[in-house]
């Protein structure tokens, strides 16, 4: 009977799956008990990168593996074949994120496997050593807007990325944003200026406003760009006074009709121009007052059909401030029974 040690005889190819680079190949026999190393390579800050490695059955019997463990979530190991044959081969595909590391960092993966007719359950241990390589400077990494006034004259926040000197390189440059307009210009082929227009007028709703500046660094090998999140967070503010801020209607059945009002006290030399409801088929709205720029908006609105279960709407104040002509916007918000 041949020793625990020589029962299994593995040899593991590790190669870099679609690469248009010349392929980088080496084999190590494995033993039950063993423990492995392998490079895995430079990978960018955030990004992920896919191997494969190729499983040779030397032994005489069919090995069939039956769990494969991980050090961390950030890997994912998927054998195509549990079960090989005598002198047959699997593939052993490898996904690896970064995630937020910086540098060297390694991930241990212990595979369980079988030999037939035998019951006893064997492993061996490789650890896959990868170095984790920052794209691009990016400056701010975060964007806290000063509070703005609805009224107010639009802001520019600029964003700088500066490409590192990287053993790995990314070729292209994209960028999106879920509601503030960004553009983006190219200072020389290291250096990329992002300039991001804030309008409050366009924001249109008093309070906090966010969201999130995109930067993808894409490759011409890689299936998946490399995605740098720029979080930006403010607040819009406004010389008016509107009571309530919003309108919240609670729990509520299609076809019932609600009613209600909102008190607003203009800045002086502002105009209320009109008042409506967006959003909403069946709506009216009433204006009373204007003495002193205050005024009592009256509103009646059907509750219409939702197919997320939720009410959302907006009464929309159009205001002229000096010739400049903006909008005020009241949410309306509800769910339906």
């Amino acid at each position: 009977m041949r020793l625990l040690f020589t029962i299994l005889s593995l040899v593991i190819c590790f190669c870099i799956a679609a690469c248009k680079e010349k392929r980088q190949i080496h084999s190590i026999n494995i033993k039950a008990g063993g423990q492995y190393h392998s490079a895995a390579g430079d990978i960018f800050q955030f990004g992920e990168i896919n191997r494969i490695l190729i499983l040779k059955n030397n032994e005489d019997n069919e090995i069939t593996f039956n769990k494969i463990e991980t050090t961390c979530g950030c890997s994912n190991l998927a054998l195509e074949n549990e079960t090989i044959l005598p002198n047959a081969t699997t593939a052993l595909h490898l996904t690896l994120k970064a995630q937020n590391r910086k540098g060297p960092f390694y991930v241990i993966a212990t595979l369980f496997y079988k030999i037939k007719n035998e019951t006893e359950v064997k492993n061996f241990r490789i650890r896959f050593d990868a170095n984790a390589v920052t794209p691009a400077d990016v400056e701010p990494d975060r964007i806290d807007l000063p509070d703005l006034d609805i009224a107010g004259i639009p802001q520019v926040i600029k964003v700088d990325v500066r490409r590192n000197k990287t053993p790995i390189q990314w070729d292209d440059i994209l960028i999106s944003t879920k509601k503030l307009p960004a553009v983006i210009s190219r200072i020389d082929n290291d250096h990329y200026e992002i300039n991001i227009k804030v309008d409050p007028g366009k924001v249109n709703i008093v309070g906090s406003v966010s969201d999130e500046l995109e930067i993808l660094l894409t490759r011409a090998d890689e299936v998946k760009p490399i995605v740098i999140t720029v979080p930006i967070q403010g607040k819009i503010i406004s010389k008016h006074s509107v009571k309530p801020a919003s309108i919240f209607m609670g729990s509520v059945k299609v076809g019932d009709i609600k009613k209600g009002s909102v008190n607003i006290k203009l800045a002086n030399q502002t105009k209320l121009v009109k008042a409506e409801i967006e959003d909403m088929d069946k709506a009216s709205v009433a204006v009373k007052g204007g003495s002193n720029n205050e005024y009592i908006i009256e509103y009646a609105c059907v509750i219409p059909e939702s197919k997320t279960g939720y009410l959302r709407g907006n009464l929309q104040l159009m205001l002229n401030d000096n010739e400049k002509q903006y909008y005020l916007v009241i949410p309306i918000v509800g769910y339906l029974q």
